[in-house]
């Protein structure tokens, strides 16, 4: 399928979820390669006795290159994300089912020629919502277009 360009998103399109089946593994790797060392992130048993959790949950980083991994993969190879905000708002515990959704918010091109979406993203963990992202990402105006060579002047995220 080829990649999609600017002009063929709409504002309110819903891109395809997907889905993620947070184990410990996940958690513990994600936490240790952005090292992040709170046992809340590794030992179940702290973050239940000492922090009132149910289990080890995702940390912020970990859960933000998730979002990542989602948004190239639903845009394509030459999206680049320029900036994106998260609030989260519920742990994301082992075991759970994560979903991550993005809409589309709106689309512009800049005076450079640079296509922008502005996206709103949804990350809900066995359907209740974990935490919300707003995005706004390059992707190419024509077949020509790659974000990633942008430089200087022509990359004003």
């Amino acid at each position: 399928m080829p990649e999609r360009l600017h002009a063929s998103y709409a504002p309110g399109e819903r891109l395809a979820a997907l889905s993620i089946a947070v184990d410990a593994t996940l958690i513990v790797a994600g936490a240790i390669a952005t090292r992040d060392f709170s046992p809340l992130h590794h030992d179940a048993g702290y973050a239940r006795a000492q922090a009132g959790h149910r289990d080890i949950f995702l940390n912020t980083p970990t859960q933000l290159a998730l979002v990542e991994r989602y948004l190239a993969g639903a845009l394509g190879g030459r999206a680049r994300i320029a900036r994106l905000r998260a609030r989260m708002t519920a742990p994301v515990y082992a075991g759970a089912a994560l979903s991550i959704e993005a809409t589309v918010h709106e689309g512009v091109v800049d005076a450079v020629g640079c296509g922008w979406l502005h996206m709103d993203i949804a990350l809900h963990a066995d359907g209740k919502p974990a935490s919300r992202c707003a995005a706004r990402v390059a992707v190419p105006v024509d077949e020509h277009d790659d974000p990633w060579r942008r430089r200087g002047v022509e990359w004003q995220p």
